[in-house]
């Protein structure tokens, strides 16, 4: 592995990376890492709300919540909210 990476100017770590990868997946090319969580509140789950706010606009944070919940398999905080 040294040799290769002094050969194609990478480092080591890099080289064995690509070649782990290549033993499990078949392919040399590095795959991009996801960074971070994928955001719980969906655009759809968005729409749902500012519908609900439209409807009824007097709705409390805990009501609005509440509604959120019954209409989507999701739960967040309210300070998410």
């Amino acid at each position: 592995m040294e040799q290769l990476s002094v050969r194609f100017e990478v480092g080591v770590p890099w080289a064995w990376k690509i070649s782990a990868q290549r033993k499990s997946g078949g392919q040399m090319e590095r795959i991009e890492q996801q960074r971070g969580n994928r955001p719980t509140v969906t655009s759809d789950v968005q729409q749902r709300l500012r519908n609900s706010i439209e409807e009824q606009p007097g709705l409390t944070l805990a009501e609005l919540l509440e509604t959120l919940e019954k209409a989507v398999p999701l739960h967040v905080s309210i300070g998410r909210l």
